[in-house]
């Protein structure tokens, strides 16, 4: 009687063993394969990142632009962003294929670049490229306008930023500066791109002209063409040197400010810059 009490008690607690080594097991199972979904997950998610975006990059160009930036340097990004370009397209936008594009992206202004993937734009490389000024059109690409003039309006059919030039100078005045040597390094600096530039002298027709019709008085001085306005750095920084006309031409016209000798037209006289006395 005692031994079969036992013999039931070891059968019990061989069974409850058995039941908790079961119930182990199968917690492990679990554990295990959601623990290998997870790894694999994110192996997947960390093969995906480290695989190169790749897509075809299309330039497309407006006719007769050869001074319209290309974009380089956004390409050059495009490198640095882990982006293995499989097509270099460019184009004029009179091409058929370019007219197309430009539809289907609604494209403003030229020349722009366009990125076009098989697959789904990857997040680091979208905002890299919105940093630059781009914008994701879909999922699967993105454009980049020209935003730095001169540059081609789609709208108007115009060139923006194609700025002309005229240096007023006097050549009776030897000890003035050299207006040339002097604000052409300026423009450059704020990426002004001069389609034209003249030179002429307050005793021509032109000149006088000029002098007259925007109250010049004081030489050497320059006038920009009207499209200068495009240039906003170049804007911001005008009003404490000059003036911006009705017409919209620029008249520089503090040339104190730039401690160098010019002549007043109005007293005929030249104007030295002060020199500051040795301590």
């Amino acid at each position: 009687m005692q031994k079969s009490i036992k013999n039931r008690a070891v059968l019990g607690f061989s069974n409850a063993l058995v039941f908790i080594l079961i119930v182990v097991l199968a917690v492990n199972v679990v554990t295990m394969g959601l623990f290998t979904f997870i790894v694999d997950g994110k192996l997947d998610e960390a093969l995906d990142l480290a695989r190169p975006q790749e897509g075809a990059l299309t330039l497309i160009s407006p006719v007769g632009c050869d001074k319209c930036k290309t974009l380089d340097v956004v390409k050059s990004n495009f490198a640095s962003k882990n982006v293995e370009i499989s097509e270099d397209i460019q184009m004029s936008y009179a091409d058929e294929d370019a007219k197309e594009l430009i539809k289907k992206y609604a494209i403003k202004k030229l020349p722009v670049l366009i990125f076009e993937s098989d697959e789904k734009i990857k997040t680091s490389f979208s905002e890299s490229v919105k940093k630059l000024g781009g914008v994701v059109v879909d999922e699967d690409a993105l454009v980049m306008e020209q935003a730095v003039p001169p540059y081609f309006d789609l709208d108007s059919g115009k060139m923006f930023g194609e700025v002309t030039v005229t240096f007023i100078v006097d050549d009776g005045c030897k000890n003035c500066y050299d207006v040339l040597s002097v604000q052409k390094p300026i423009l450059s600096k704020f990426g002004i791109y001069v389609a034209k530039e003249s030179l002429v002298d307050v005793s021509d027709d032109t000149g006088n002209e000029l002098v007259e019709k925007y109250n010049v008085t004081s030489v050497p001085t320059m006038i920009l063409s009207a499209d200068a306005k495009y240039y906003e750095q170049f804007v911001s920084a005008w009003g404490s040197v000059g003036s911006i006309e009705s017409d919209g031409s620029f008249v520089l016209r503090k040339l104190d400010a730039m401690g160098l000798a010019y002549k007043d037209l109005k007293s005929g006289k030249v104007v030295e810059p002060i020199q500051e006395s040795a301590k």
